[in-house]
């Protein structure tokens, strides 16, 4: 919890009540059901990274109890997870998160059964994105926070990217769609 709260130590170290009062910049870390709530009120699609093996089930269940299903991408590194949140429900959109170069990065995600690759921005090049697209897949580049390596990536027509200042993208991509 040191990189984004006012707390120290490990979340899987911490009960559901200590991480409830934690403040992630003068805010309350939302409950997954919040989050889903709040998508489907502002009609926004979120992405949820699961960070580990074996929450499968229970995040599937809050998506279909909220009824987000079509506002949903469920990424992660354990492409295991991926592929067992296509197995509970094959609506919910998925995504295979890498920080490798893998060699062909759009034949893990169709095993995976996803339909976005989520690859470390700086190994994103042309042949990627041509390869992903060839294959159906959407390219979703993380973490991108600066201007420059935004630009580029739009120009390799990425699909989306993961950052954690939209702001800063939000803005670039309005002054290059005029």
């Amino acid at each position: 919890v040191d990189r984004v709260t006012d707390g120290r130590g490990y979340v899987a170290d911490k009960t559901l009540e200590e991480l409830m009062r934690l403040s992630v910049g003068g805010e309350k870390i939302p409950l997954l059901r919040e989050v889903l709530e709040e998508a489907e009120r502002w009609r926004r699609t979120v992405v949820v990274e699961v960070k580990v093996p074996g929450v499968e089930e229970k995040v599937v269940e809050e998506i279909l109890e909220v009824g987000v299903e079509d506002r949903v991408v469920i990424s992660s590194f354990y492409h295991k997870v991926v592929a067992a949140v296509k197995r509970l429900n094959g609506r919910i959109r998925t995504g295979v998160i890498f920080s490798s170069q893998p060699v062909r990065p759009e034949r893990l995600a169709l095993d995976a059964k996803a339909e976005i690759i989520f690859p470390k921005h700086r190994f994103v090049d042309e042949e990627m994105v041509r390869g992903a697209h060839a294959k159906g897949l959407l390219v979703f580049p993380w973490t991108v926070d600066d201007e420059n390596t935004a630009k580029h990536l739009m120009q390799l027509k990425v699909d989306g990217i993961v950052t954690n200042k939209p702001d800063v993208i939000a803005n670039l991509k309005r002054a290059t769609c005029k």
